[in-house]
Formats: C-alpha cells, sequence, structure tokens
C-alpha cells in the first residue's frame, strides 16, 4: 500500500476537523450563504449587448454612428426546419403563417418577414398586383405549392435569404426595436 500524498493527509484533517467541528462548519455555512444572497439584491441582467464595449472601443463608436445615421433595430429568427425536409408542403406553410402571426405579437417587434407574408408582386391584365405569396396555406393544391416554389426560388429576396436554396428551410424573421432608454432588467 502506498503512502497517502501531502493533499490526501490534508484532506483527512479537514474533514476529520470538520466532524469534530460540524456545527461551527454548518454556521459559517449558512453566514456565508446568508452574506452571498444579500449582495444579489444588486444584481442585474443587462439585456443590450453595447453595456460590453468600453466608451472608446473603435467598433462600438462605429456601430453608434451608424445607428444615428440609419437607426437601430435588431432581430430576431426562428428557423423552421420540415421534417419532411421540403418547405414547400401544405403542412409548412400553415406552420409557417402561425409563427409569423405570434412574432407579432413579440414586445417591440416592428416588422415580420416570412415565405408566407413575402409581397409578391405580378402584372394581371395590365394592372400591378402586390399579394402575400401564400393567401390560403389550406387550399394549396399540388399546383399550387409547385407556383409558390418557382416564384420563391426565381426570387432574389427570397432564395437564400428566407428560404435555404434546396428549400429544405425557411425562417421567420422579426424586427425587434426595443426602447433604449431602459438597458438592464433588475
Amino acid at each position: 500500500m502506498s503512502q497517502p500524498t501531502g493533499i490526501e493527509v490534508l484532506g483527512q484533517r479537514i474533514a476529520s476537523w470538520s466532524i469534530r467541528a460540524r456545527w461551527l462548519v454548518i454556521a459559517l455555512s449558512v453566514l456565508v450563504c446568508i452574506g452571498i444572497s444579500s449582495g444579489a439584491a444588486n444584481l442585474k441582467f443587462a439585456g443590450d449587448y453595447r453595456v460590453i464595449f468600453g466608451p472608446e472601443n473603435p467598433e462600438f463608436l462605429a456601430s453608434q454612428r451608424a445607428e444615428a445615421t440609419f437607426g437601430r433595430s435588431d432581430s430576431v429568427g426562428f428557423l423552421v426546419l420540415p421534417r419532411s425536409g421540403d418547405v414547400f408542403t401544405g403542412e409548412t406553410l400553415e406552420a409557417v403563417p402561425a409563427l409569423t402571426d405570434a412574432s407579432w405579437r413579440l414586445p417591440f417587434v416592428s416588422r415580420v418577414d416570412s415565405l408566407t407574408n413575402f409581397q409578391h408582386t405580378y402584372g394581371l391584365e395590365g394592372e400591378l398586383v402586390v399579394e402575400d405569396l401564400v393567401l390560403e396555406p389550406s387550399a394549396l393544391d399540388a399546383a399550387a405549392l409547385q407556383g409558390i416554389k418557382t416564384i420563391a426560388q426565381s426570387e432574389p429576396l427570397i432564395d437564400g435569404f428566407v428560404v435555404s436554396r434546396d428549400g429544405s428551410a425557411t425562417v421567420v424573421n422579426a424586427v425587434v426595436q426595443a426602447p433604449t432608454d431602459q438597458p438592464t432588467i433588475a
């Protein structure tokens, strides 16, 4: 049998002392927990990513200039990956508007973009028609689904941005414009 190392001997001494002075160890543990938890009232969550940059950070300053010129907006994207591997199915095209509508109800959302509410423009009898790409997803037949797929794959604002190039995924993007006067949450 090998000799115990210095660390093992120290561990045995601490364990032995902790058992002999258990009430003192318990009391000290409670006091430490009370001390730590009393400081928890001062903890705050900074929901604004800009608090991590110093005021002289060049990237932060460039971002501030861009926001002053163009405005500030952040976004939340919901990725939809159908089990079938094809976005252009009735089931998926019924789920996307539900997610789009739910995204509109998020706090501070100013815009929601998705495959189903994409503003498709086309000419009809000499008039320009602008409407959602998918109007009634529950009423789509195979020909209508193929038409939507053809339009989506030929539209540069959809193909590779809202829908993956292979048609296996789509995104619902909610633009959030949160107020900047309250960057922390207590």
